[in-house]
């Protein structure tokens, strides 16, 4: 029999418990501990995503067979094939031209000092003995120049870029001196009335500038044309104040035709390429590259940087990829990046991510649109020479780069800055044959010595009489 309880029974079983809710530490914590898995899951994703994206572009640069490493960059600078590697006398040469009392000689000269400016043909030029007796002292190293015209040597220069954006390369101002004393051997053969010689001159010119050929980096490149550059204004000038023969004039054509000036842009960007990635993932490299550049908002960053490696491995490829079509594509992607590279540097997470890419990557349209000038300057003195050669057969000058085809030209040539002809302008004084240039409109012919805005770039044949 079971006896029913009494409201005393319940009291004496003591107070009952309830349940307590959850406090608002325990809230917290959960909240807190759901965000750093889900922010860590996010943050595994994205970190993996853009591993994926960098492994992209890394397989493209392995396709081209094209350096990634410091080490292997090195290894991917060698002579050209099926040319003599001539670079131990080259060294020696070059040493030569640089020593000491060389230099205390050349101080009063033109071209290699603070001399004036050497006087046009057949004028007396009062240094013209002086000039001589400095080249005398040259003439080894000239000897060696000239064997490597002959033979169209090639080199590797004794650079090491485990450095990376420190390297150092002496040898690439030793040889602009050494293209200077080519230059001033130039004007004393023709003040001496050998134009023969000067030709030769400027084609050992042409194969001293082409042993940088193969040099993968930027800043050689560029001076690889400032001397090409130079080799143009010697041809003016020699067509301007000497009676060069047909025949100097088809072998100054060809001589001009071995500047390759997409495969040497390709090298230099393998090269900035290779010490761009290592930049981004080595933070000693990293450092070096601030160091070289603009310090102070990027000083202690010292992390592998995914994002900004991804990105100019992007760029400098894109660049490269369109260097293989023409120099137009080229140019064109150039522009694309810089204003890619713009925006990137806007916002501050922006600039913390791609930090070198915004440091690094101003350099590719200055250097772009200094090969795109040098493939039109190249282009506009062969056509200049095959128009001369056209009238000594002619008697007249060509109206059109056509009439030029096939037998003084192989094609007409194609201005790199406006994808179209170069442009031919015949007046009764001389012949222009132009590029419309950086502001790429056509200015007439209108030329200017720094090639000031609203001019155009290209050369100029005097009319016969005209000289």
């Amino acid at each position: 029999m079971t006896i029913p309880s009494t409201p005393s029974d319940n009291a004496d079983a003591g107070p009952r418990r309830t349940k307590k809710s959850p406090g608002l530490g325990t809230i917290l914590t959960g909240l807190l501990l759901v965000g750093l898995v889900t922010g860590g899951g996010l943050w595994y994703y994205a970190s993996h995503a853009a591993d994926e994206r960098l492994a992209i572009q890394l397989a493209k640069v392995r396709a081209r067979g094209e350096p990634l490493t410091l080490d292997a960059l090195n290894e991917y600078y060698e002579p050209a094939s099926n040319r003599p590697d001539m670079t131990r006398e080259l060294v020696k040469a070059l040493k030569a031209c640089d020593a000491d009392d060389l230099k205390a000689l050349a101080a009063t000269l033109p071209i290699v000092g603070q001399g004036a400016d050497i006087p046009p043909p057949p004028g007396p030029w009062l240094q013209l003995e002086e000039v001589d007796a400095y080249l005398a002292r040259h003439d080894a190293a000239l000897k060696t120049f000239r064997e490597v015209a002959r033979q169209d040597g090639t080199a590797r220069y004794p650079a090491d870029f485990r450095g990376g954006f420190a390297t150092l390369i002496p040898h690439a101002q030793s040889i602009r001196q050494a293209a200077r004393v080519l230059t001033l051997q130039f004007h004393v053969n023709l003040h001496r009335n050998r134009p023969q010689e000067a030709v030769d001159s400027i084609l050992e010119q042409i194969a001293l500038a082409r042993t940088l050929d193969q040099e993968p980096i930027l800043v050689s490149q560029l001076v690889r044309l400032a001397i090409a550059g130079t080799v143009i204004e010697n041809v003016q000038h020699a067509l301007r104040h000497a009676e060069v023969a047909d025949a100097d004039l088809a072998r100054l054509q060809l001589g001009l035709r071995k500047f390759d000036h997409q495969s040497s842009v390709c090298r230099a960007l393998a090269g900035e390429r290779a010490m761009s990635y290592t930049a981004c993932i080595d933070p000693n490299m990293a450092q070096t590259a601030i160091a070289t550049g603009q310090p102070g908002p990027f000083a202690g960053r010292a992390s592998s940087r995914v994002a900004d490696a991804t990105k100019m491995l992007e760029m400098n490829l894109r660049i490269a990829e369109a260097a293989r079509q023409s120099p137009y594509a080229m140019l064109q992607e150039t522009d694309q990046t810089e204003v890619e590279r713009k925006q990137l540097s806007q916002g501050v997470w922006n600039r913390y991510s791609y930090a070198l890419t915004v440091l690094l990557t101003p350099a590719y349209r200055q250097s772009i649109t200094a090969f795109c000038r040098a493939v039109a300057k190249r282009d506009c003195a062969d056509a200049a020479l095959a128009a001369e050669r056209y009238r000594r057969q002619h008697g007249k000058l060509p109206e059109s780069l056509e009439q030029l085809v096939p037998e003084f030209l192989p094609s007409v040539p194609v201005d790199p800055f406006s994808n179209e002809p170069l442009k031919i302008l015949l007046t009764a004084g001389e012949l222009r044959i132009y590029s419309v240039g950086r502001d790429r409109k056509d200015n007439q012919g209108t030329f200017s010595e720094r090639e000031d805005p609203n001019t155009d770039l290209g050369f100029v044949l005097p009319a016969p009489g005209q000289k």
